[in-house]
């Protein structure tokens, strides 16, 4: 352990010593009272000779350690070293964000889990329910400690003997918006949208799901403090089907919460896990894609071209054609990669338009308003899915370059012939599958072709 006196002493951020000692430090640069929670070294040297992982020499600060002491609700501390061992893995496996979420966040909750665990787990149901779920397949002995690599994982374990009310949840929640400590800014008959404005809303939920917001208000605040493109508070947006609150022996009850946070990017389930399709909660609900599509384009259109965030939030809830509507009407480069686009949507408005790059984008339609960007020089269109090119291409008399390689192309418009600086076009550089450079030079006898 150290102290932060200890600090000069023992490292200079990202020092190498003259011993070959590399010192790191696990950095929390937004909390300036605790900046480093531990420091690891492992010698650069024997890495790079031998070929080998040396293991890390770790330091936690004591400050972490007196947290991970207090967390421990047995007599005898009989967690501490598993706490430990679990943080400084994080840090072995150079998985920072994880290292400081454990210590920082996920251990307002352990507490909690710890007891449960602590009186459950030499039970015969407790083993019996582990043994069935799938999550737990490769570990032995579900009763020891030891065999659980993160405090996720031992939610699973005794989750089913944590005592859940949602009997009075809804009731609850419409509570907290007539006391204006929460808010349900969307409803419809499926689903409801909570969004908690204090911790005590948010700790309804503290029961019923993972999240570390629910549990102190240092978390709370992490997240609402984070400030929008507007410079005011962000939100979390609590995604409950209302399925949810129907009784356990109901047929159509369903288990699964959702918490959303636009600033952090942080899409999670009950389990704190985060969600891999956003687009899925908001499928075949036109209402609740409605509300999160105004949202999120007013943030993206503030937040403008320099901050991307808002725009791929959108784009992961399947509102593809953002890509192109957040784009300013006076925008002269379009350039999109590795997005899944396929197909661009009536681009009349960007006029102004001098670059446009695609690129592995799942592009199998370029709409005829392409023809309408008079100013456009270049166009480039790599390896996409085109198997045909609007005839409207032949109207672009400034477009110096075109790239379609890489596509699915079997003919060119013979409208294209009007590229050529022989009819007046400008065009000088062509790139194309090779079993199109015949059709191509016959089209463009002016225009150098790269096959």
């Amino acid at each position: 352990m150290f102290d932060l006196e200890d600090i000069e002493s023992l490292s200079e951020n990202d020092n190498i010593s003259d011993d070959g000692i590399h010192y790191v430090e696990v950095r929390d640069d937004g909390d300036e009272d605790n900046p480093i929670y531990a420091l690891h070294s492992f010698n650069e040297r024997k890495l790079a000779n031998e070929g080998i992982k040396v293991p890390k020499n770790i330091r936690v600060a004591d400050f972490v350690f007196m947290d991970i002491v207090r967390t421990d609700p047995t007599e005898h501390k009989e967690y501490v070293q598993w706490m430990l061992t679990t943080f400084t893995r994080f840090i072995k496996e150079s998985d920072y964000t994880s290292a400081l979420m454990f210590v920082k966040e996920d251990l307002w909750m352990a507490t909690e889990y710890l007891k449960v665990f602590h009186k459950q787990k030499n039970k015969p149901i407790f083993k019996e329910l582990c043994s069935r779920n799938r999550a737990f397949k490769d570990i032995s002995d579900p009763s020891n400690i030891n065999n659980y690599k993160s405090l996720s994982q031992l939610f699973d374990a005794v989750d089913p003997h944590i005592e859940k009310d949602v009997s009075k949840l809804e009731k609850d929640l419409r509570n907290m918006v007539t006391l204006k400590l929460g808010d349900i800014p969307y409803e419809d008959r499926k689903v409801m949208v909570f969004t908690p404005l204090s911790v005590k809303s948010s700790r309804l939920f503290g029961g019923l799901t993972n999240w570390c917001t629910t549990a102190s208000k240092d978390s709370y605040n992490n997240y609402v403090n984070q400030k929008t493109p507007f410079k005011t508070k962000s939100k979390l947006y609590i995604v409950i089907f209302k399925t949810y609150f129907l009784e356990d022996t109901d047929p159509n009850k369903t288990h699964e919460l959702y918490q959303l946070h636009f600033e952090t990017y942080m899409f999670m389930d009950r389990k704190d896990r985060r969600i891999q399709n956003v687009g899925k909660l908001i499928e075949g609900n036109d209402g609740l894609s409605k509300f999160f599509y105004h949202i999120l384009y007013k943030m993206a259109v503030k937040a403008g071209k320099e901050e991307r965030k808002y725009v791929d939030i959108l784009y992961g809830f399947g509102f593809t054609d953002i890509l192109f509507d957040i784009l300013p009407s006076d925008t002269s480069t379009i350039k999109y990669i590795d997005y899944n686009i396929g197909t661009t949507p009536n681009l009349s408005r960007l006029k102004n338009t001098v670059f446009f790059y695609l690129y592995n984008t799942g592009l199998t339609e370029l709409h005829p308003s392409i023809g309408g960007l008079d100013k456009l020089s270049i166009l480039s269109l790599p390896h996409n899915k085109l198997a045909t090119l609007p005839k409207t291409i032949g109207k672009l008399n400034e477009l110096k370059f075109l790239n379609l390689f890489g596509n699915e192309l079997k003919e060119l418009p013979e409208e294209i012939k009007m590229l050529d600086e022989s009819n007046g076009g400008s065009l000088r550089f062509l790139s194309i599958n090779n079993d199109l450079v015949d059709m191509a030079q016959a089209l463009l006898p002016s225009v150098e072709i790269n096959k």
